[in-house]
């Protein structure tokens, strides 16, 4: 006589199968997503170092003089025309900011910058999670 259906071995056997193809999956997932954190926090501090090398620059295009200023104790740096009062970073970040040309120095205070003399920047950003990213450029008139 032949009974149809599942043993009861045959039963573990698939649910233990599918306990391991899930488990493997969900590690790969998991990963994926730390992964695309991880990418996409590199991303948000690359974009902000390029807004504050854009900000400098259009700073030092339209005006003959200008302030800057970095307090290396807090690692916070402002930027204005008559008075460094306008804020570079966003508040959850850090900033190392040198300054100068042919070569860059640390500074700390307000700076006055020459905006017809080409100035050498380095920035170094910071995020909460231990994250950085750092670039350096020249900037001059044409």
């Amino acid at each position: 006589m032949h009974q149809k259906g599942l043993t009861l071995i045959e039963l573990l056997t698939t649910l233990t199968i599918l306990f391991i193809v899930s488990t493997l999956i969900y590690g790969v997932l998991i990963n994926i997503n730390k992964n695309y954190s991880k990418i996409e926090d590199q991303n948000n501090l690359e974009q902000q170092a390029n807004y504050i090398i854009s900000t400098i620059k259009n700073y030092h295009l339209k005006n003959d003089v200008y302030k800057l200023s970095y307090d290396p104790t807090t690692n916070t740096a402002f930027i204005g025309t008559t008075l460094a009062n306008n804020k570079l970073e966003s508040d959850d970040l850090a900033i190392i900011l040198k300054i100068g040309y042919p070569n860059y120095d640390a500074f700390s205070g307000e700076v006055t910058i020459n905006g017809k003399k080409p100035i050498s920047i380095y920035v170094k950003l910071t995020n909460r999670q231990g994250q950085s990213f750092e670039t350096d450029t020249i900037i001059s008139r044409y």
